[in-house]
């Protein structure tokens, strides 16, 4: 599901951390978060992209969406 479709179901906590963090890995409250918003869970989900000793990453076209709204482009 593209983030277009559950950006707005997140919370405001979680859409800030979102932009404050954007391109960092996600912690495991906020991939649950993403899971419960857009109803795909685990590896597979299209939000969830690369992987790293980090932690899991978002893809980069949702990072830069997330850029986008956080320079009020959308």
């Amino acid at each position: 599901m593209p983030i277009e479709k559950w950006w707005s179901l997140l919370d405001a906590p979680t859409q800030d951390w979102l932009i404050a963090n954007n391109g960092d890995a996600l912690s495991a409250d906020i991939i649950a978060t993403l899971e419960a918003a857009s109803g795909e869970v685990g590896p597979n989900a299209s939000w969830s992209g690369r992987k790293d000793s980090d932690g899991t990453h978002l893809t980069d076209e949702e990072v830069d969406w997330i850029e986008e709204v956080a320079n009020g482009e959308r």
